[in-house]
């Protein structure tokens, strides 16, 4: 009953931010589910606040629909280890489906004139296991000299 109402939730979002999917080519083969037919993976992104953006993964096939990850972020954001931030968020960025990856993007900048930065991480989601990694820091661009 949990996944229904976050599925739910999730395909009304519409109505309340900007959302886009994200569709996997065919993925059964990958988990082992040939004989499902069209089994895939989606991504729904959506905006959840000013300058955030969040990720939620759903696995798709015939006879089910599960929730895998309702908040990408939630599930990033703890290894990036950054405290001082005005936005911050993931996003899609691509899927590997023959090496089992999804790849997305965590970003955060700082607006501040003295202090000021934006990063980016690249995410690589294991889709087998459930567990992703995160590299290093990239894009420094500091708003001030």
């Amino acid at each position: 009953m949990k996944t229904i109402l976050a599925v739910l939730m999730l395909v009304a979002a519409p109505m309340f931010a900007q959302t886009e999917y994200k569709e996997s080519p065919y993925a059964g083969e990958l988990l082992g589910n040939a004989a499902e037919g069209q089994d895939h993976f989606v991504i729904i992104e959506h905006k959840c606040g000013a300058g955030c953006q969040d990720c939620a993964l759903l696995f798709i096939s015939y006879s089910r629909v599960k929730m895998l990850s309702p908040s990408l972020f939630n599930k990033v954001w703890p290894k990036i280890h950054l405290k001082e931030y005005d936005h911050a968020g993931v996003y899609f960025d691509k899927w590997d489906i023959d090496t089992g990856k999804l790849y997305l993007k965590a970003y955060a900048n700082n607006t501040s004139p003295t202090k000021g930065f934006s990063y980016e991480w690249r995410v690589a989601y294991d889709l087998r296991s459930n567990t992703f990694t995160v590299g290093p820091r990239t894009n420094f661009s500091p708003t001030s000299d």
